[in-house]
């Protein structure tokens, strides 16, 4: 297969699965997925922008060839995509009792990997291998809000204190759920208690436990805000359970050593609008 038609049928593929499975109207690949930015993540269109920037000198007559490497890359990305594509597909259409009016929103369920984004200062809820040392600590491994982007930002979510990991897998998750995220890297999950943090003196939020085992401090009911279900375009609150506190993050606090310079994150019992989250790929 000659290079022009290798990259054109490529793009066109994942073209006709936005046109004919999720309803995406326009005039090229990328208008096609910007027609669809309320349902697909910012990095998926990314790549999606990225396929369609190849193919468009091949679409006009204006090249003809490709390098091996780039070649390469392209193809690599175009599976990416189609798998990811998939994946969502398959969310969409299994998810039980979704109402009407959000059926072709990305449903948030038990199960999925996520990263969570925090709304009033655009950092990701992170742990990594090092503990607390602040004075009044419990000593438990560090949650902060990250900046950057890298692997000890993945969280699993799972179902309340004492069910198996793989429970309801696939259910979608409503307001008023109680459940636990665990982080993928360490397998301890979030967790606060009334030991204070490091810089504000709020309530303290950790990773705790071994193997995703840890205790009902694990627990964390969801919060929607203006919805019945949690999908990517709502933000949320986790309230822990135990304590009542909403899980919160303030862009002033940050330490060399007690948040390795990264933002802090607590449990606070009052309200604001540091308390919201949201899903994010």
């Amino acid at each position: 297969m000659s290079d022009t038609d290798f990259v054109i049928q490529s793009a066109s593929k994942i073209e006709e699965i936005l046109r004919n499975d999720f309803g995406g109207k326009g005039d090229g690949l990328f208008s096609v997925a910007k027609s669809l930015d309320y349902l697909l993540p910012d990095c998926l269109i990314g790549k999606i922008a990225y396929i369609a920037k190849v193919r468009n000198p091949f679409a006009h007559g204006k090249q003809q060839s490709i390098n091996p490497r780039d070649r390469e890359g392209f193809e690599r990305a175009c599976i990416t995509v189609e798998q990811d594509l998939q994946k969502l597909l398959s969310l969409i259409n299994k998810a039980p009792n979704i109402p009407a009016n959000i059926s072709t929103a990305r449903i948030v369920c038990y199960c999925d990997v996520i990263k969570l984004k925090h709304v009033m200062t655009g950092n990701l809820l992170h742990s990594h291998w090092v503990n607390y040392t602040h004075p009044g600590t419990s000593g438990q491994q560090q949650i902060t809000a990250f900046g950057g982007l890298n692997n000890d930002d993945y969280w699993v979510i799972k179902s309340k204190t004492d069910t198996p990991r793989e429970h309801l897998q696939g259910t979608p998750i409503r307001n008023g759920d109680i459940i636990r995220l665990e982080h993928i890297r360490t397998d301890k999950n979030l967790h606060s208690h009334f030991a204070v943090s490091p810089i504000s003196g709020q309530q303290e939020v950790t990773c705790f436990g071994e193997s995703g085992i840890g205790n009902t401090d694990d627990d964390w009911r969801i919060e929607v805000q203006g919805g019945e279900i949690w999908t990517f375009n709502h933000r949320i609150r986790l309230i822990h359970v135990a304590t009542n506190g909403a899980l919160h993050s303030h862009a002033w606090a940050t330490h060399p050593e007690y948040t390795c310079n990264q933002q802090e994150v607590t449990c606070i019992t009052n309200r604001d609008d540091n308390d919201f989250w949201m899903a994010y790929l």
